[in-house]
């Protein structure tokens, strides 16, 4: 997967996480005129795999985003800024950096090619 194109899936995701939050919307066809007024071309089958990752249910027969859980590991990350057009920078809790680390490593996730960690 291009750097674009992950670019591209999270802006997608965001958006879609604010439109699901604001909107009770109940047809994924909906979604993705949200989506389209917002500037972010989407097709129904990325918006139903975007709606799968981000665990968004139906209840009540709208759209909902999971309930937010405190998560230890994300907690500790203090910011992440891209350094560069490949690099992200995260910068955690003194001693989190680690954890953090495999955190994201346990994930696998497909646009990651590896982790660097230290104090």
């Amino acid at each position: 997967m291009k750097m674009s194109s992950i670019k591209l899936e999270l802006r997608r995701q965001v958006a879609l996480a604010e439109v699901v939050s604001a909107h009770k919307l109940t047809k994924q066809e909906d979604l993705v005129e949200a989506l389209r007024t917002r500037g972010l071309q989407a097709t129904q089958s990325s918006v139903s795999r975007d709606l799968k990752q981000l665990g968004v249910r139906k209840q009540g027969g709208y759209y909902r985003l999971p309930p937010a859980k405190e998560d230890p590991v994300l907690s500790s990350v203090l910011s992440a800024l891209p350094a560069g057009p490949h690099l992200l920078v995260i910068r955690t809790l003194t001693g989190a950096a680690q954890r953090v680390a495999y955190a994201i490593d346990d994930k696998k996730f497909s646009f990651v090619v590896g982790t660097v960690a230290g104090d």
